[in-house]
């Protein structure tokens, strides 16, 4: 009697353990064996995200962040606030990401009064626009690239300006003569552009659940802000705007809020698709 109650108490289990690398995002797909209604939620240390939930499955987006210093566990909540018996487990993969060494304008490492308040108040909008992604997702294929030249700098590099001023680059460099279009990544909605400090003009596009991708350093701007433009549509064309060496593209991905590796999200965007 006692073990068949015990079977029983597991069955109505549900927990996984998923490794995942600083930086990185995992595609998880689970099935929804407790009839687990739209509109729950997953709570990871504090941070909340919404998964796709259908009567079969809930699915979805994780990001750690690369700053992310130990594992993250995750409880999912029902619509009524209870914490239902689905739990996720990241086990952390630290990862070892190279240096390079940047020689840009001092203006642009030994910032002015001007200019931190600049950055600072640009920081905070941005963490408003990553904030408001909308809450179904306007995806309908995987992620692609924007652009298949060479990646000059990938993402995670920890970067010395000036050979003494050290940050890290939350991003992936293309290869683009000044002047090349470029493409939208996925399917979404335009929701900035403008003129930011440090990556020139930008255009940002919310895919929904919390997923967003930045085009930085532009010299045209094509898009509007509201539009909502499909895959592979051109936002505007490549330069050497903001803090830059030369003209290229700087891409960059955001996931529940985490600067993450673009490369991980085209890969784990398969699964959803290709599953």
């Amino acid at each position: 009697m006692f073990k068949l109650i015990f079977l029983l108490f597991i069955s109505s289990l549900y927990s996984k353990t998923i490794p995942i690398g600083q930086g990185q995002v995992k595609y998880f797909n689970i099935e929804n064996t407790q009839n687990i209604k739209s509109g729950s939620y997953f709570i990871c240390d504090q941070k909340v995200f919404f998964p796709e939930v259908s009567a079969r499955f809930i699915s979805g987006y994780f990001s750690a962040s690369y700053f992310e210093s130990s594992d993250i566990a995750c409880q999912l909540i029902d619509q009524s606030g209870d914490a239902t018996n689905i739990s996720m487990n990241f086990l952390l993969k630290k990862v070892k990401y190279p240096r390079e060494f940047l020689k840009v304008n001092k203006s642009k490492v030994n910032l002015s009064k001007s200019d931190l308040i600049r950055v600072g108040n640009e920081k905070e909008n941005l963490e408003l626009v990553y904030q408001f992604s909308e809450s179904t997702s306007l995806i309908k294929e995987p992620f692609s690239y924007p652009l298949k030249s060479k990646i000059t700098s990938r993402y995670g590099k920890q970067r010395v300006f000036n050979k003494n001023h050290k940050t890290q680059h939350l991003g992936t460099d293309f290869r683009a003569h000044k002047g090349k279009s470029i493409p939208a990544a996925n399917q979404g909605r335009v929701v900035f552009t403008g003129n930011l400090f440090y990556s020139g003009n930008t255009v940002i596009i919310d895919h929904g659940k919390g997923i967003l991708t930045l085009y930085g350093h532009l010299s045209e701007i094509s898009v509007e802000q509201g539009q909502l433009v499909r895959k592979f549509h051109i936002i505007g064309k490549s330069g050497s705007t903001g803090r830059s060496t030369a003209p290229h593209l700087h891409w960059g991905v955001i996931v529940h809020g985490n600067m993450i590796d673009g490369e991980t999200l085209v890969q784990e965007s398969k699964k959803a698709f290709y599953r």
